[in-house]
């Protein structure tokens, strides 16, 4: 599916800046925050993240094929190019806006992550902020549908109160819903969520898989794509990983589809005539094939055979 791209946050809202560095955002609210500047280095970024809950994208399951497009840069420059958002103490903070750029620095020893802080947003605001999170490639249904698994409260919103709460249509929040559903380790074996399609979840979900199915697909998918998982942990800018997820979800749905067995062809028995061979589909469909030499007369009689068939 195409990356959805959004507009960048820091253009977003009215704001004031100081001389001391602060700056002051103004929100659809009426609300004015006051955001100090800060700096981390990459080394002192805490293992584990805290989130907003309103930030659909989930820290924890990133991987380095999600921050291939602004990685290069972010390594460049030794710093993310724009800021992140966080509320609370420099020490003691969760993430509004920036969690690709918190995981890429983290990925980089000699980085440093820059943003601006807010002691305290009102619940409000903060859902506001995090709907311009990670901007250049927006959180996608896959991250929205785990969200919803992980915060009771969004378990029992409709698909349209979903859609108001993230900022995104109805159809995506059927979908994320579907998601949720699925076991979690299904999904982590492609190389991020992004690449995940409608079409495969909606195949997927419409199948009855037992956990035993999940458990023997998985292996298969991490023994046949061995050699392409290797590249998620060598930072492989080049990979396609849209394209290699793409034929994981084809492999996937094959292996789980149910098959469906070829019919007898009881027709063979029926048509023995040199020259003359038939074929069954799955659906039972009858194909009928003549040799180049086959006569007149064979073609006559084999007609014959099926018209008495048939009546």
């Amino acid at each position: 599916m195409a990356l959805k791209k959004k507009a960048r946050m820091e253009n977003a809202l009215p704001e004031s800046r100081y001389a001391d560095g602060t700056i002051e955002k103004v929100f659809p609210s009426g609300n004015k925050v006051r955001f100090y500047p800060f700096e981390i280095k990459s080394a002192d970024i805490p293992e584990h993240v805290r989130q907003s809950k309103f930030n659909p994208r989930r820290y924890e399951d990133l991987k380095l094929p999600a921050v291939q497009d602004i990685l290069p840069s972010i390594q460049e420059a030794k710093r993310n190019t724009y800021h992140v958002y966080v509320i609370g103490t420099q020490d003691t903070f969760k993430v509004v806006v920036g969690l690709r750029r918190v995981f890429a620095v983290k990925q980089l020893p000699d980085a440093v992550l820059i943003g601006y802080r807010a002691a305290h947003l009102e619940e409000v605001d903060e859902q506001y902020l995090a709907q311009f999170s990670d901007v250049y490639v927006a959180p996608s249904f896959v991250d929205l549908g785990l969200t919803i698994r992980a915060e009771r409260e969004f378990s029992t919103m409709t698909a349209r109160q979903l859609g108001e709460v993230f900022g995104v249509s109805k159809d995506t929040a059927n979908m994320a819903q579907r998601v949720a559903k699925l076991p979690k380790s299904i999904l982590n074996i492609f190389p991020a969520y992004q690449y995940i399609t409608f079409r495969f979840v909606k195949a997927l979900s419409s199948l009855a898989v037992s956990e035993q199915q999940y458990q023997d697909v998985i292996e298969s998918v991490k023994r046949h794509f061995a050699d392409e998982m290797l590249s998620y942990m060598h930072n492989d800018v080049q990979k396609n990983y849209a394209k290699l997820s793409k034929n994981i979800e084809n492999f996937i749905l094959n292996e789980l589809k149910p098959k469906t067995p070829k019919p007898e062809n009881h027709w063979q028995a029926r048509f023995k005539v040199k020259g003359v061979s038939t074929s069954l589909d799955t659906k039972g469909n009858l194909t009928l094939k003549f040799d180049s030499m086959v006569s007149d007369n064979t073609i006559e009689k084999v007609a014959e055979l099926l018209h008495k068939e048939i009546n």
